[in-house]
């Protein structure tokens, strides 16, 4: 480990860091009450920042410090290694100008490895074993439950299911177990959009005004349907008005129900200014797929897309799934919306009872594997409409990404991944296509937040 700099910042860091690492979470949050200022970055009060701290070493189990790239007197930043998920972080670390020099900021970004500590290529077997033990060990802490796959051109070359789909029932999770996906299936919506542009039923550039004329027209004609894929419309998100979505969340037809929540909202900027993501967005898409289609956004899905594709595992509703393959959702969240470790229960929160094109498909990862080689084959769309909705297009709210239609976009060196996320307090997806390679990477949990971890070891051991 790099000898930490005799200042201010690198005596404090020292000192939390040895706190952070016993893996006391008395000690931790006593460490805190001592040396953190009351108040954090953005405002948050010691509490919040404790709950935080906690959540960190609960995810993480320590932190191994690799090394250290900036030094101020109270200032300090390093690159270390999550223990558990060997995961890497830029930390910067922030101190008080005065003495007792108080933590005033803790500041965590996702970095690559750094290439004296990435792994060599590995066989088939050597894969498989450490994708094996990589995920037990999540496993083990209760960081993870769910199924992860990986796929070389379509063919499965690892496929493991872990923990319990059913904690009250003691049923485990399978390779066949559907899961709430969330916001991963925008990218159904954004492939149906992108059919019924093939089709000369829908234009990007027109405003939403020429397919809902019934939308206030203040709003319609400043809003095309390209600001409604690249969240750039300006419209509010549904779920921002809590006692609003409370009361069309047990919709069986929220295309229908959810747009009273937000049509009559102004706009928060002018539509193609910036990037901000909303799901109301891709509600007016669902909208815009039924009037051009004629058909509801369900039926639409199942006929162009599932079907096609071969997805007999994947609907809308939880409705009719055999609860031996159905996923029950666990989270930590307490009723004061803080996350506490520790406390993994039921999820009972305002869930949607039906998805919706803004998100919420019940899956399998066969069926979005069967999806991405549907899509990737061309079986969706022609090869120029698929390589459209493959491009990216604008900056995401993450540094180093960015979004397209219906999807999301990163990089490992030079080569695309592709795909999407979806999470809510209860559930976490991930879904990634490797564009050079040939890979996808499908991971579906019926915790929170658990996802990324994992996709970002694959990223680093795919040879």
């Amino acid at each position: 480990m790099p000898s930490l700099p005799n200042t201010a910042a690198g005596r404090q860091f020292d000192a939390y860091l040895q706190a952070f690492n016993a893996g006391d979470e008395a000690a931790l949050q006593q460490f805190i009450a001592d040396h953190f200022t009351p108040s954090g970055p953005g405002g948050a009060d010691i509490k919040t920042r404790t709950n935080s701290q906690l959540r960190l070493y609960n995810t993480s189990h320590g932190l191994n410090l690799y090394e250290i790239t900036e030094s101020q007197e109270t200032a300090l930043t390093v690159i270390a290694q999550l223990r558990l998920s060997q995961e890497w972080r830029r930390i910067t670390f922030m101190v008080e100008d005065q003495p007792p020099h108080l933590v005033s900021g803790i500041m965590l970004q996702p970095v690559d490895a750094p290439v004296m500590a990435s792994p060599v290529a590995l066989s088939n077997e050597q894969l498989q074993q450490q994708i094996d033990t990589y995920v037990r060990e999540f496993v083990a802490a209760d960081r993870f439950s769910g199924v992860v796959l990986v796929a070389k051109d379509g063919t499965p070359v690892f496929e493991g299911a872990y923990g319990l789909a059913n904690k009250e029932q003691a049923i485990p999770n399978q390779l066949a177990t559907c899961f709430s996906v969330a916001s991963t299936s925008k990218m159904f919506t954004a492939v149906a959009i992108a059919q019924l542009v093939e089709a000369g039923k829908v234009t990007y550039d027109a405003p939403i005004s020429t397919y809902l004329p019934d939308y206030p027209a203040q709003v319609a004609q400043r809003v095309t349907v390209d600001h409604l894929l690249t969240h750039r419309s300006g419209l509010v998100d549904f779920f921002a008005d809590s006692q609003r979505f409370a009361r069309v969340k047990d919709s069986t037809n929220p295309q229908r129900d959810y747009p009273a929540i937000f049509m009559h909202e102004p706009l928060r900027f002018t539509p193609g200014q910036h990037f901000e993501y909303s799901n109301s967005n891709y509600i007016l898409l669902g909208s815009i797929i039924e009037r051009v289609s004629g058909e509801s956004y369900t039926d639409y899905l199942r006929t162009h897309i599932y079907e096609p594709a071969g997805m007999s595992e994947t609907s809308l509703s939880s409705q009719g799934i055999d609860a031996a393959v159905l996923a029950q959702s666990y989270t930590e969240l307490a009723d004061d919306g803080q996350i506490k470790p520790g406390t993994r229960h039921l999820f009972t929160g305002d869930v949607p009872s039906v998805g919706s094109a803004a998100g919420g498909a019940y899956t399998t990862v066969g069926d979005l594997l069967k999806f991405e080689r549907a899509l990737r084959t061309n079986k969706l769309l022609a090869p120029g409409a698929t390589e459209l909705v493959l491009t990216d297009r604008v900056e995401y709210e993450r540094p180093g990404y960015r979004y397209g239609y219906g999807f999301i976009f990163r990089r490992a060196g030079n080569e695309p991944i592709v795909g999407h996320s979806g999470g809510f307090p209860d559930v976490d997806a991930q879904f990634d296509m490797y564009l050079d390679r040939g890979y996808t990477v499908i991971v579906l949990a019926n915790y929170e937040l658990v996802a990324e971890p994992i996709v970002m070891h694959l990223q680093q051991l795919l040879p």
